[in-house]
């Protein structure tokens, strides 16, 4: 008896001791087990939809929510409420517009170039029934990069708002519109076709089967805004099928969300995480959606596996990207995994959070910097000789600020005017140089590339810089010298950056 007893109060001590040791080192291992739990059971249903061809597409899932709570409001926006049904019907409008006047039909892509608003799902829901895939382009990429955008998703439709109808212009020339479709939402030119003047004599239902499926091949092509490619630079589109939209979407209901909340949206619709996890949680869930007019350990690079589960089916129209995105033989030998570019590190609380981007790229006000694409924008001043992108911290701001080592002409002289039009045509907000500093030669690395570092780590105090150094000053519409006096208000936060 004694043994017994002895035995039970030993077993109840290392269990009171395992508990207290799972509290102080590992607080969040029954959480993470009860979530780890749920996205099996999620993965489990998506499989047996997948083979049994019962509910397989978001728009399939978004329809049963209609059937099941038409009147629950799905969306608010400036005040404004629009149900299940509002939005299903808007959709078919849509849809129907699209089909009768024969500019679209199964399988095509077309470009959705619009800003945060109700119109922006309605549309992207009306093609889906159409069986079209939907590339969301970035309304901040302007010129150059944004016709890049478009010809890479291999679109032959542009859909776009009319408030964004001046983007449309440097995309589509008007030599162009005979051989490409350009649909904008309202106050369209007599070139180009305009869905709202036969959308309120469209029938506003759907009887059509829907046409995609879980594993169809193309159904959302994202424009990965900023995301550079080794060679160009430049944005590439990711494929992303039913099924992973579908995964994307269990997000809410994993972390335990339940159809009375309201998902808050204040990121741009164009990005995955408020279209797919945002709009497709919120459907998922039957929930509302809230849309708004847009210490610890090592950094290490986030890698993702590629396998059977989760499949990666690569940029659209090139081999070559996809490739150069692949690393193979990480762990084991045979192994393959996708190199997100972004460098991540875990928090004193356990939590991973993103810390930098890695290669040519940095991140500013959310958006990934392309440091060759700024580069190339830059070397079509004509003053300007060579020019080095690179993106220093700024104490009080996450991700780091663009700025430019510029060399000037011998025969010309730096022009602060000239080159703030330049940025601000040609650049989106995000991707405009902060800072300029001019030198009279670039440090290059032994194989004749341009080396950042040593610009990086110097920042741009004017006090430890002998270089000359400008500021983009909105409020004087050019780049001013960057005083020791400015230099402190912009670290005091009184200057808008």
């Amino acid at each position: 008896m004694f043994f017994s007893l002895g035995w039970v109060t030993a077993l109840v001590a290392g269990i009171f001791a395992l508990h207290v040791v799972q509290k102080l080192c590992f607080p969040y291992f029954w959480k993470d087990v009860f979530y780890l739990v749920k996205v099996i059971r999620y993965g489990a249903r998506l499989e047996i939809f997948k083979m049994t061809s019962k509910v397989v597409t978001i728009i399939d899932r978004f329809v049963q929510q209609v059937e099941r709570i038409p009147t629950k409001p799905f969306l608010i926006y400036e005040g404004v409420t629009y149900t299940y049904q509002d939005i299903n019907e808007r959709s078919n409008k849509l849809a129907n517009v699209f089909l009768e006047q024969g500019m679209l039909k199964k399988g095509d892509s077309v470009a959705l170039l619009m800003n945060n608003e109700p119109d922006f799902i309605c549309v992207w829901f009306g093609l889906i029934k159409l069986g079209c895939a939907v590339a969301f382009l970035n309304t901040n990429i302007k010129s150059r990069s944004l016709l890049h955008c478009f010809n890479c998703c291999g679109a032959k439709t542009l859909v776009v708002g009319a408030e964004l109808q001046h983007s449309r212009r440097s995309v589509i020339p008007p030599s162009s519109l005979t051989s490409l479709n350009s649909v904008v939402k309202q106050g369209c030119s007599s070139k180009c076709a305009c869905v709202y003047s036969p959308l309120n004599s469209t029938k506003s239902y759907w009887c059509y089967e829907f046409y995609l499926h879980t594993h169809s091949p193309v159904v959302v092509v994202m424009l990965v805004d900023g995301r550079v490619g080794v060679v160009a630079g430049l944005p590439k589109a990711a494929v992303i099928t039913h099924l992973q939209s579908l995964k994307a979407a269990a997000g809410f209901w994993a972390y335990g969300g339940s159809e009375d909340d309201v998902v808050y949206i204040p990121l741009p619709l164009y990005h995955s995480a408020a279209s797919l996890i945002g709009v497709g949680g919120t459907i998922e869930m039957g929930k509302t959606a809230a849309v708004y007019l847009s210490i610890g350990c090592e950094t290490g690079l986030l890698l993702s596996k590629i396998g059977a589960s989760s499949p990666f089916f690569g940029y659209a129209g090139s081999k070559q990207l996809t490739e150069k995105k692949l690393m193979r033989n990480v762990f084991v030998k045979g192994d393959v995994y996708f190199n997100t570019g972004d460098l991540m590190a875990e928090d004193a609380e356990d939590f991973i959070c993103f810390k930098d981007r890695v290669g040519d790229t940095f991140r500013w006000k959310g958006e990934n910097v392309a440091t060759t694409e700024v580069t190339e924008v830059l070397g079509m001043v004509d003053f300007i000789q060579e020019a080095n992108v690179y993106g220093v911290e700024i104490p009080g701001n996450e991700g780091r600020a663009g700025m430019a080592a510029i060399i000037v002409r011998p025969e010309c002289e730096f022009s602060g005017k000239k080159l703030f039009d330049h940025v601000l045509n040609d650049l989106p907000g995000y991707a405009r140089p902060l800072f300029i500093r001019l030198q009279e030669s670039m440090e290059m690395t032994g194989t004749f590339k341009q080396q950042k570092f040593n610009l990086v780590e110097s920042g741009f105090n004017p006090s430890t810089i002998c270089s000359p150094l400008y500021f983009l000053d909105f409020s004087e519409k050019s780049y001013v010298p960057l005083t020791n006096t400015l230099y402190g208000s912009i670290l005091a936060g009184e200057r808008k950056l």
